[in-house]
């Protein structure tokens, strides 16, 4: 997973979380590896556990949602091709 291109380094930072509780590291020593907080690695490992590789990504609907339509995107270039100072 650490070579992937299309995974993102959220999802790759927490499998090395996972991966280095697996090989004995305690979660301090990982919080200040990774530099995170203890209770990010301790809730790495949760997901991880009860979710299983699904846990490690983020949930679904997080973040902001697209407010541009494309008819917005075509008005604009058309602005700018009347006016380039638009």
């Amino acid at each position: 997973m650490r070579r992937a291109t299309t995974v993102p380094q959220r999802v790759k930072d927490r499998a090395e979380a996972v991966r280095l509780n697996a090989r004995g590291w305690y979660v301090e020593k990982i919080a200040a590896h990774l530099n995170w907080t203890p209770q990010t690695v301790r809730l790495a490992i949760h997901r991880w556990r009860t979710k299983g590789l699904g846990g490690l990504w983020e949930a679904v609907g997080r973040g902001g949602k697209a407010r541009w339509q494309q008819s917005d995107i075509a008005y604009l270039q058309e602005c700018l091709e009347q006016e380039p100072r638009t």
